[in-house]
């Protein structure tokens, strides 16, 4: 498996890119090849592993997996103040 971080990532479109650590192109990233965490969590810059395919439009990547969970803000529920 090869790693990177997240270079863009639009949630209402689900794709992205991830630039890899070792450099060269950017990879492609589509929400339906994300493995253990919701397509619209993902974060710019979250380290991420994946499997690196390629396609004669470029390469993208498939099994991604976001590599430091623990590193996100716990989810924060709505407060409403009484009126």
């Amino acid at each position: 498996m090869e790693t990177g971080k997240i270079k863009w990532y639009s949630p209402t479109k689900g794709v992205g890119a991830i630039a890899p650590d070792v450099g060269g192109q950017d990879v492609f990233l589509h929400s339906s090849h994300t493995a253990d965490i919701p397509p619209w969590a993902l974060k710019r810059l979250e380290r991420v592993a994946y499997e690196r395919r390629d396609a004669r439009t470029g390469p993208f990547a498939v099994k991604v997996r976001v590599l430091d969970p623990l590193s996100r803000p716990p989810r924060q529920r709505a407060t409403h103040a009484p009126p």
